[in-house]
């Protein structure tokens, strides 16, 4: 426990964010603790240290199109694969988004899709930007 400090609510702020960060997944999980142990200059580790990290593993997934960022949004609005039609390239921008994390397959009960934690920030301040945007 000494990586992240005493057992107080502080230290499991920390923790929460970096294992939300890694939107369950402990592949994802155990690269950001690696970073974290390599950013550190000190133990316990800072929030500072925390926020540099997660931001350096959203910027893995940048920069984001607005015609991608649409569909994430809607994924993440229906926690659905929101697909328009099935035809093979929609179905191959799909397995684009799964396999570089850009949209998660989860399965409880049922399977649902949603989008990566890291980029739902992202995503609203594209599609925002675009809104903002007069169109021409």
């Amino acid at each position: 426990m000494r990586l992240l400090g005493p057992d107080d609510a502080a230290t499991g702020q920390l923790i929460d964010r970096l294992i939300a960060a890694g939107a369950g997944h402990v592949r994802d999980l155990l690269r950001l603790l690696q970073e974290t142990l390599k950013r550190a200059v000190a133990l316990p580790l800072t929030t500072r240290v925390v926020d540099s990290v997660i931001n350096a593993a959203r910027r893995d997934f940048l920069p984001i199109a607005l015609d991608d960022a649409h569909w994430l949004a809607e994924i993440g609005r229906q926690r659905d694969a929101a697909l328009a039609k099935v035809d093979e390239a929609t179905v191959e921008r799909l397995s684009r988004f799964l396999d570089a994390h850009l949209v998660m397959y989860f399965v409880n009960d049922e399977a649902w899709y949603d989008t990566h934690p890291l980029i739902r920030e992202e995503i609203a301040r594209v599609l925002g930007a675009a809104a903002e945007t007069p169109h021409c």
